[in-house]
């Protein structure tokens, strides 16, 4: 463009071109302004004095802070990684700790399952219950069945028209010495036996102990029991706790069975022998005892016997509508009313016309009804289930009457 005419042209024209490049000079000098602010506040310059300045430069340094904390980095040397490598010996104990312990929870398990299963059986509740006391009571006065043995202590008393009082011991051979009468012989003897030989070997000395030529006597003895001597007894089979025990000679076959904690969850409480020179003495049967509450076969201990408890032969399960339901052993002959009897007999819900028995054959298990009639004649067999129902409810029973007549008045 030439001068010359940029003269001549119009002045509109040259105040708008003016304007436009006035435009343009103003906004660049307001981004480089922008820019140098930009600039002071990245390189933490305060643009201002005083306390604004000092506040800004606080703000400014915590922003880095913790832009900083934020942007940590672990290390990646190889240096400062911790080792996770198990040793062998390390390795071999926690193995053994592991079969240690795994031991020791199939072992209380196995217990929990057997103590289950002993509170079921009937007749274990007498060696559990600790107020029970069956030790034998020393403070009565001596059975006439008694029989004298080795370390005895005996008391001989005279009375009447002579007087003499006199404490023997039984010794080892089962002689006494009496002072004037020597020796006397009463190992093995029963209390009154061993009063009479005793009575014989004095009479030497005290006329009046014996009638003489049609005078009556005039002098008694009195033999009674002075200490108690100490036995030991063998209990094995199926048992809590068999071994050797030491008892004293007052000691009952229950007592002994007491001591070691009774029979265990397989052991048999209907046939428990006493054995006495290797001979079987007495037989006896715990349920005479626990239902009865007597009986005969329950004799006085000698030392060295051995009380030996088998396996049960025949145990049956009783549920439902029972007092008493629970784990039973019946013995041969026995049969359904016996059992029922011994489970305490049915309670006032039970449905007594019939009775379920789940019975395991050789094939199968099956169920027998039983009638109320037939119970005296029907024979258990091991592993028998008898379940007691309930009656019926009235309401069921209405609507079942209900139903029947509906079905007559429909046909």
């Amino acid at each position: 463009m030439k001068f010359p005419k940029f003269r001549n042209s119009d002045r509109i024209i040259k105040i708008q071109i003016i304007l436009l490049f006035s435009f343009f000079g103003f906004g660049s000098i307001n981004a480089q302004t922008n820019t140098s602010n930009n600039d002071q506040l990245k390189n933490n310059i305060p643009s201002n004095s005083g306390s604004n300045s000092s506040t800004t430069n606080n703000k400014v340094n915590t922003t880095n802070n913790s832009k900083n904390a934020l942007n940590r980095v672990p290390s990646s040397s190889k240096t400062e990684v911790r080792s996770s490598k198990i040793s062998d010996d390390d390795q071999a104990a926690i193995i053994s700790e592991d079969s240690i312990r795994l031991v020791r929870e199939a072992e209380l398990d196995n217990d929990l399952i057997k103590a289950a299963l002993r509170k079921r059986i009937f007749g274990t509740s007498l060696f559990n219950n600790y107020r029970f006391d069956a030790n034998a009571s020393i403070n009565i006065p001596t059975p006439s069945n008694y029989v004298l043995g080795a370390n005895d202590k005996l008391i001989l008393d005279i009375y009447g028209y002579s007087q003499f009082h006199e404490e023997v011991t039984i010794n080892p051979d089962g002689n006494i010495t009496i002072t004037k009468a020597g020796v006397v012989k009463i190992g093995g003897l029963t209390i009154d036996e061993a009063e009479d030989k005793i009575r014989t070997a004095m009479s030497r000395i005290f006329l009046g102990l014996k009638s003489y030529e049609g005078y009556p006597a005039n002098t008694f003895l009195k033999v009674s029991l002075g200490g108690l001597r100490t036995i030991k007894v063998n209990i094995t089979g199926e048992v809590v706790a068999p071994g050797t025990y030491t008892l004293t000679s007052f000691t009952t076959a229950l007592n002994a069975l007491y001591a070691c904690g009774g029979p265990n969850e397989i052991g048999t409480f209907r046939n428990i022998k006493v054995i006495r020179n290797n001979r079987v003495i007495s037989t006896l049967d715990l349920y005479e005892v626990i239902v009865s509450g007597y009986t005969r076969s329950n004799i006085l201990l000698k030392d060295q016997d051995i009380i030996q408890v088998g396996p049960y032969v025949s145990r049956i399960a009783i549920n439902g509508q029972l007092k008493r339901p629970g784990l039973f052993e019946l013995t041969e002959n026995e049969t359904l009313k016996n059992a029922i009897n011994y489970s305490g007999g049915f309670d006032q819900y039970a449905y007594t016309h019939r009775l379920k028995i789940y019975r395991n054959t050789n094939k199968e298990r099956k169920i027998i009804d039983v009638l109320k009639k037939d119970f005296d004649n029907s024979k258990m067999y091991t592993g028998d289930s008898i379940v007691v129902e309930k009656l019926l409810s009235v309401d069921f029973v209405n609507m079942a009457m209900v139903g029947s007549m509906l079905d007559v008045l429909v046909q």
